[in-house]
């Protein structure tokens, strides 16, 4: 296993060791996968930290306490929402605490718990919390509310799952229950996939995509994950975007809109460590991270799981390169693995690395990491990381 050491403190860095692998050519048919083969030989790459937020000598309006979500406008400024905290933090380019953005309540502009956010082309800060979708200018205040109809959104359970995308309209990744024997058949279209597209008022679903059987299989641990938890998504212009399953199988899809629709457009091979990338039943019920759910349909029935391997994030660099995070099970250890598309979709790096504890991220109440991770528009990452001080990292690699 190859193992990344930190560099000094002092030059708060952080050298990835990272393995190319000799590549065979990417299909361009969706039902096939890009492989790897050969072995691989070791760089150094460079995570190049910039700045911190929320650590040692930080104000008490700057301290985190579990980040949910994280977001840049096209000024640099950061805003990150709180689990612990019923507002938005803001911050500048640098990391310097700015201002806060609502705060607890029931009014217009208030919110009852951690909102989902995502800043808009405009530069506008948009939450969905509590049945309401409000838009802030960058100071703070309110631009507008709007409660849309029982029915008419689908609401995301989390900011991974929330995203403009270039010419204005948003995907929200939802995986919803099913409707019963008598659904309608916009009913069955949202129950059955995973990808749903807005208008970009937020008032209109124009269409859903990324069917869920194709994607998830039919075990019902795995369903009921994906429910609160469907996957990371990141867009690359108006008409592309990555997709994949929060219980990463080593597959990332690429999504393009042609005039039939979005389609299923090529599949990326990655780098999957363990055998299984979830284990479900029985065989789940005595393992050590092993999580329980329970559902009550006609009666009450346990459902075991392990998760092995789970996306963390997808991104786009500038100069067209793909990186993907996951926490896998590597040697019998959690570890952060990042995995480096080249422009033509095949593996070019892979590489472990400890700028956040693999063993000691957030999990929610169905054992899904919460941790965010972001991208901006310079390619800055950042990084949230649990512990006695939570904080934001903030930096950029060097490929």
């Amino acid at each position: 296993m190859i193992r990344c050491l930190a560099a000094s403190p002092v030059r708060s860095f952080l050298l990835l060791c990272f393995a190319l692998w000799a590549l065979q050519g990417c299909s361009n048919n969706p039902d096939t996968a890009s492989e790897t083969l050969g072995d691989p030989d070791l760089i150094e790459i460079e995570f190049r930290e910039e700045f911190v937020i929320g650590d040692e000598g930080s104000s008490p309006a700057a301290l985190l306490g579990q980040p949910a979500g994280i977001r840049t406008d096209s000024n640099g400024n950061i805003y990150v929402s709180d689990l612990q905290s019923p507002l938005v933090k803001v911050f500048d380019n640098q990391g310097e605490f700015l201002h806060t953005i609502g705060h607890e309540g029931g009014g217009p502009g208030e919110f009852r718990s951690t909102p989902v956010i995502e800043v808009s082309s405009r530069d506008e800060l948009i939450t969905l919390e509590g049945g309401n979708i409000t838009r802030f200018a960058p100071s703070g205040e309110r631009i507008s509310s709007y409660i849309p109809e029982i029915g008419d959104m689908i609401w995301p359970s989390g900011s991974n799952y929330f995203r403009q995308i270039a010419d204005g309209r948003f995907i929200i990744a939802n995986k919803m229950a099913f409707y019963g024997e008598n659904s309608t058949a916009e009913e069955e279209e949202i129950y059955a996939n995973l990808l749903h597209l807005f208008d970009g008022e937020l008032e209109e679903r124009l269409t859903s995509f990324a069917e869920h059987r194709s994607l998830i299989p039919e075990d019902e641990f795995l369903q009921i994950f994906h429910r609160d938890h469907p996957g990371r998504l990141w867009h690359n212009g108006e008409k592309e975007l990555w997709f994949t399953p929060t219980i990463y199988s080593g597959e990332i899809y690429r999504y393009m809109e042609e005039e039939s629709g979005w389609v299923l457009s090529d599949t990326l091979r990655g780098r999957l460590y363990p055998e299984e990338p979830v284990i479900t039943g029985e065989r789940a019920s005595g393992l050590e991270d092993s999580y329980v759910v329970v559902t009550y349909v006609s009666g009450m029935t346990t459902h075991y799981g392990r998760t092995n391997s789970e996306s963390l994030g997808i991104f786009t660099l500038q100069d067209g390169r793909l990186v993907h995070f996951s926490n896998q099970f590597v040697d019998g250890e959690r570890t952060i693995v990042l995995e480096l598309f080249d422009t033509e979709g095949l593996l070019a790096g892979l590489g472990h690395f400890d700028l956040i504890d693999a063993e000691t991220m957030t999990r929610s109440s169905i054992g899904a990491l919460i941790n965010p991770i972001w991208k901006d528009h310079e390619d800055r990452f950042y990084f949230s990381t649990a512990g006695e001080l939570p904080v934001i990292r903030v930096g950029q690699f060097i490929f």
